[in-house]
């Protein structure tokens, strides 16, 4: 864990300090812009709520910051795999990313009023989950918007391939209410039927379980949301996947940790590479994955 006296060096005043929960090193953003949290554990966005808005950002009310295991909520950092690991059962879920120590390397009050955040974790190539020298970054900039670049540089001389996600949970009003555009005539795998590859006509409303992983879209998605009288969009780059997770009530009370109704307050839009889009990085080569959310 980061020490909270290397944390003081990135403090700006009036804008971004550091505190420390239950072990867990957490970056606090209060501005005229916005407020937000981000864990140095997972590098994981746990709240964004612009000045005078409903909180975008949604967090399980069960959710308690523990030293080693991701929060149910937030942004999550997935990688160098979606899901579960292709060959190894017992790997963790979505990669280690989330669960490890990011160190801050940055911070800055920008021109424009916006706070931006840059998180580091190096890869020694000796790991048994991933064999590859790496450096991982995750530049986050908060304000109006919130905008986070995932980048994985190959420090090895050997190419790998890896799949991601910004495993991001939007807050909304109703599940039942809202619907998500951007994504019509893409193809998509569906995890709950697993059916052959569909492709969606229309805008995606939910009345059941949702698990699809749209492929070959870099598309612009919107969330709509009649009850909370807003628009969610996300803008993405360097994704070609996006991801649209709702549980439902009966797997949520199976998962335990959503909270009650936690199911139908949450709709994770996620960008990512994964199913057909997994991405190669050469040696000494980067990818970069962006997104950028805001409010109409």
């Amino acid at each position: 864990m980061p020490s909270m006296q290397a944390m003081q060096q990135y403090v700006l005043p009036n804008a971004l300090s550091f505190a420390e929960v239950d072990g867990v090193v957490i970056a606090q953003i209060n501005t005229e812009q916005a407020q937000a949290e981000i864990s140095l554990q997972g590098g994981q966005v746990l709240s964004w709520i612009p000045k005078g808005a409903e909180p975008v950002i949604w967090m399980s009310e069960e959710a308690q910051p523990t030293v080693g295991k991701a929060m149910r909520g937030g942004v999550p950092v997935c990688w160098p795999w979606f899901g579960p690991h292709e060959r190894k059962a017992d790997f963790p879920a979505h990669g280690f990313a989330r669960v490890a120590d990011w160190a801050c390397k940055g911070s800055q009050l920008l021109d424009d009023g916006s706070v931006s955040l840059l998180l580091e974790l190096v890869c020694d190539g000796g790991s048994k989950w991933w064999p590859y020298a790496t450096l991982l970054q995750v530049e986050f900039r908060i304000g109006t918007k919130l905008e986070i670049n995932l980048s994985s540089r190959n420090l090895s001389d050997r190419a790998f391939v890896i799949s991601e996600a910004l495993h991001t949970y939007f807050q909304i009003s109703d599940i039942e209410q809202v619907s998500v555009s951007g994504l019509e005539g893409v193809s998509y795998h569906d995890k709950v039927t697993e059916a052959e590859v569909q492709t969606h006509a229309g805008e995606i409303r939910f009345a059941s379980e949702t698990d699809r992983v749209y492929v070959n879209s870099p598309a612009t998605c919107v969330i709509h949301d009649p009850g909370l009288k807003r628009k969610i969009v996300i803008e993405k780059s360097g994704s070609d996947s996006t991801v649209v997770w709702n549980p439902w009530f009966t797997k949520a009370e199976r998962m335990g940790d959503l909270g009650a109704e936690g199911w139908r307050k949450m709709l994770c839009v996620e960008s990512a590479n994964a199913f057909d889009n997994v991405v190669t990085v050469q040696p000494q080569q980067s990818h970069s994955l962006s997104v950028v959310y805001s409010l109409l």
